[in-house]
């Protein structure tokens, strides 16, 4: 995921993690942060970053191999590529998912699970994810679970020029024609800008996220 992908996911995922300090303590017994209680039993969600595209085969070993309970939110896409249209299932969140296990019997495992590089942390701790969030993009998902999400241009979008005598030169959308299947893009010319229609058909976007349409839009 590039570096500016991985800060959205990273400033997204402060804003809801805790810090795992209460799955030490069995003073507290009102199960306030999201874990189940109960006779050896402590667990609680986290942030699983795997290696580059293994998000799949990650869930499968985490969930059939350490027994783990694994949340790992796919979409379904139509992206248009230099072979035409073409439709893909991808993760929500690049290179990660999200596991529920007791922190203190499971992390070792979790850790050494194949295709998993490590479990996020947030100041040196394992970022805890507290039960309502994941719940929250659970619903999310089901929702969308039968929406085919496209890769439709958005204002300050970037692309590039397939066909014509400016084909390869990147420009950024300044206006999208929805009725006429078109976009308002600036671009340079003999080194001056200038504002020209082209058609969706003519023009290939720069990849966005699935996380970035999803949430965007929730």
């Amino acid at each position: 995921m590039a570096q500016r992908e991985e800060e959205w996911f990273g400033n997204h995922l402060r804003s809801y993690v805790r810090k795992p300090t209460v799955l030490y303590s069995n003073q507290d017994k009102s199960n306030r942060t999201g874990l189940e209680e109960g006779p050896g039993l402590k667990r609680a969600w986290f942030c699983i970053r795997t290696h580059p595209k293994h998000e799949p085969i990650a869930a499968a070993r985490l969930s059939h191999g350490a027994g783990v309970e694994v949340f790992n939110p796919q979409l379904r896409m139509e992206r248009l590529t230099r072979r035409g249209r073409l439709r893909s299932t991808e993760s929500l969140f690049v290179n990660y998912l999200f596991a529920r296990f007791n922190l203190e019997t499971m992390l070792d495992k979790v850790r050494y699970t194949p295709s998993v590089k490590h479990v996020v942390e947030f100041g040196g701790q394992p970022a805890m994810i507290p039960d309502r969030i994941i719940e929250e993009l659970q619903q999310t998902m089901a929702e969308h679970k039968d929406t085919i999400f496209t890769d439709s241009p958005l204002e300050g979008d970037e692309a590039e020029i397939m066909v014509g005598p400016f084909s390869g030169q990147e420009v950024r959308v300044m206006r999208v024609l929805s009725a006429k299947q078109r976009v308002e893009v600036l671009m340079e010319v003999l080194g001056r800008p200038l504002s020209v229609e082209f058609s969706l058909a003519s023009l290939m976007f720069k990849h966005r996220t699935a996380a970035h349409r999803v949430l965007s839009a929730s």
